[in-house]
Parts: C-alpha cells; sequence; structure tokens
C-alpha cells in the first residue's frame, strides 16, 4: 500500500516538474524579500553609544564605572542644561547629548537647576 502510494507521488511529481519549480522559487523569492523588509525596518532604531569622561581626569588609563540607568536614584547626580534651553538632562540623555559644548552649563544638583529656572527634560527617563 505504501509503496503505492509513493509511486504515485514521484509520477505525479514527475509529471508537474516545471509548476514545482515555478512555486518554489516563488515562495524563495517572497521570503528574501520578507527578510530583507524586516532588515531595514531595524536599521532605523540603532542609536549610537556615546561615552562621555570627566575633563578634570589627568590620567587617561583610569577606569570609570558606566552611569547607573535606573528611575530610583539615591544620589546627587550630575546634570546637564543649556544656555539656549530652560530643560536639564542626565548626561546620559538624549537631549543632552544634542547640546553643543560651548552652550553646555553643569548643575550639581536638581535644586541648583530649578532655582536658576529649569525644568526636567520630558524625554529623560527618571527625571
Amino acid at each position: 500500500m505504501l509503496p503505492e502510494k509513493l509511486q504515485r507521488v514521484k509520477s505525479w511529481i514527475t509529471g508537474n516538474e516545471g509548476d514545482l519549480v515555478i512555486a518554489v522559487s516563488f515562495i524563495f523569492v517572497a521570503l528574501i524579500g520578507f527578510g530583507l523588509g524586516r532588515l531595514s525596518a531595524l536599521g532605523g532604531q540603532k542609536i549610537p553609544l556615546r561615552i562621555d569622561y570627566p575633563k578634570e581626569v589627568a590620567n587617561p588609563n583610569v577606569k570609570f564605572a558606566a552611569p547607573v540607568h535606573s528611575d530610583t536614584r539615591s544620589r546627587s547626580e550630575f546634570l546637564v542644561g543649556s544656555k539656549n534651553s530652560d530643560k536639564y538632562h542626565f548626561p546620559w540623555c538624549p537631549g543632552a547629548s544634542r547640546i553643543k559644548e560651548a552652550n553646555k552649563i553643569q548643575f550639581s544638583s536638581r535644586e541648583e537647576a530649578e532655582k536658576l529656572g529649569y525644568k526636567p527634560a520630558a524625554n529623560c527617563r527618571g527625571l
């Protein structure tokens, strides 16, 4: 019984070989197109990583710990603002990276920034 069905499948494949090649080719082209579309959609989501070290450090061999990116911060953080804006940011926030070095203002606390009329940036988590 099984050899009969296998023989029927083989004869059907040999009789429809041209159609099967076209169908398999169409499926491969569709899968490749889908994969390329997904790959191009992921390209715009990459954000470059930028690490700024304090300028006061004279020894370049000194290692620094990366800042903790959590919503609850217990210690006093150093903040930056712009001379041309009324917002303050953590140094690793997207808005802080767009401030030119000549326009950057550093604050030692939130209170100091708010006392000078600055408000927390909406796109900076944790402020």
